[in-house]
């Protein structure tokens, strides 16, 4: 492997009963330590311009492997390893300076051909987990069908983690998750821009086949633009979009656009829940955790 954000495999060892790997060194850890040594030391999440260096780094490398028809199928904070170029970015944890390496792929899987469908394989980590794959968690359904796109979502949601500091769906078990994620909406702090929102919304679609592929993400505004040309997104300027005291814009996952046709009643369902406050409660018990 020559893509430079990928973890390398540098050798291997076998014994009777195991199987060592040797991979290349990554003196920053994962980007979930990264991220919360982060927010201790900043008090905020990491910012529009280091989220749009890191996702670039991150696309190229899940890029690659999707040119070669290979599911990730564990995208997260946790499985992304982080280099810095010196001890000193790394004390100061200077994300700008820093490379990208995304590792662990016990779960991946070479597709045969690009349209080539899974089966019966209910794999990930649930907080990243497409819904396809949630529902099959869930229901114990058998007959799942699945493509590459379910790596789009889970880079959606590791993309939003580091823009606001928190998962966008959060549930008490696997059940609560589920049924949050089906709602069909999210919360965004109106203190980001429109381009984050923009490509956020362009991956956590429920509907893969309205997801964007690397290739278009690599396109995408957030990714090009100038960080300093970014427009904010306030909620002012949205006509229609619902906020909870001014700090949160809901987005339809389904029309992946701003709501501006909910009752009164829905209002009260689809509030923003997953603050920093909400307690984030450990799922158990479920397949592949």
């Amino acid at each position: 492997n020559k893509n430079p954000n990928l973890e390398k495999l540098i050798d291997y060892k076998k014994t009777d009963n195991n199987i060592y790997l040797v991979t290349e060194y990554c003196n920053g850890g994962n980007l979930s330590k990264c991220l919360k040594k982060y927010i201790q030391i900043f008090k905020t999440p990491f910012t529009e311009e280091i989220v749009q260096y890191l996702m670039r780094q991150i696309l190229n490398g899940l890029s690659f492997l999707h040119s070669k028809n290979i599911i990730h199928r564990d995208l997260r904070l946790d499985n992304i390893l982080v280099y810095f170029n010196s001890d000193k970015d790394k004390a100061s944890l200077n994300m700008l300076n820093s490379k990208i390496k995304i590792s662990e792929f016990s779960f991946s899987k070479i597709l045969k051909n690009p349209s080539h469908q899974l089966t019966k394989s209910i794999v990930g980590t649930p907080l990243y987990t497409s819904p396809d794959i949630l529902d099959g968690m869930v229901n114990k359904t058998s007959n799942l069908e699945y493509n590459l796109k379910v790596d789009i979502w889970s880079l959606g949601v590791l993309c939003y983690e580091m823009l606001v500091g928190y998962c966008p769906f959060l549930g008490n078990n696997l059940q609560d998750l589920y049924d949050k994620i089906k709602q069909g909406f999210y919360s965004l702090p109106n203190t980001l821009s429109k381009e984050a929102a923009s490509f956020i919304g362009s991956m956590l679609v429920i509907d893969d086949n309205q997801r964007l592929s690397c290739k278009e993400l690599l396109k995408h505004d957030f990714l090009n633009k100038n960080v300093k040309e970014f427009k904010h997104l306030d909620a002012m300027d949205c006509p229609g979009v619902i906020t909870q005291k001014g700090h949160y814009i809901i987005f339809n996952l389904r029309l992946n656009q701003p709501n501006n046709q909910l009752d009164e009643d829905k209002k009260e369902i689809i509030k923003p829940v997953n603050t920093p406050e909400e307690k984030k409660v450990e799922i158990k018990n479920t397949p592949n955790c």
